[in-house]
């Protein structure tokens, strides 16, 4: 594989596996502190500008690929639906400033169920995925990947 063939399936997976896990650009961007940008991450994904090698551990880290699978044809989508899960829960409650304790409060259980949640270590039930998703304003499937693939966007 030449380098710019190289290029495209970085763009391409890059592309795929944000959309697949249903990760914004902003989400996205938080894990790089301030190193890196929303545009950045655009631009990563169509080819314009190639992420760093530090960069790309931390996308293969995020994603659970190797740095080698990035660059491949075929992606492996490794990350078990609590992983996704906590991401998304733990980025919503940042993202509206609660702490742990009063999300807990909020949903009906503990802050340590919130910290098992937060760190992949349990789901939750059914119903207290609603009541997080009410709490967020965001329906159910917001907190599920899309296992059908990935939709243009």
């Amino acid at each position: 594989m030449n380098m710019v063939e190289n290029v495209d399936m970085l763009s391409k997976n890059l592309s795929q596996l944000r959309k697949y896990y249903r990760v914004s650009f902003k989400e996205l961007v938080l894990f790089f502190g301030k190193t890196v940008r929303a545009v950045d991450i655009k631009r990563w994904e169509s080819g314009e500008l190639i992420p760093d090698s530090m960069q790309k551990k931390i996308l293969a880290e995020i994603f659970d690929v190797t740095v080698d699978e990035l660059c491949k044809e075929e992606i492996v989508y490794r990350r078990s639906l609590k992983y996704f899960f906590s991401g998304k829960l733990e980025w919503l409650r940042y993202e509206k400033g609660f702490t742990r304790l009063q999300l807990a409060m909020k949903v009906g259980c503990t802050g340590q169920a919130i910290l098992t949640y937060e760190h992949g270590i349990s789901f939750p039930s059914e119903s207290m995925l609603k009541k997080i998703a009410t709490v967020f304003e965001k329906e159910v499937s917001y907190f599920i990947p899309s296992f059908g693939g990935c939709e243009k966007t």
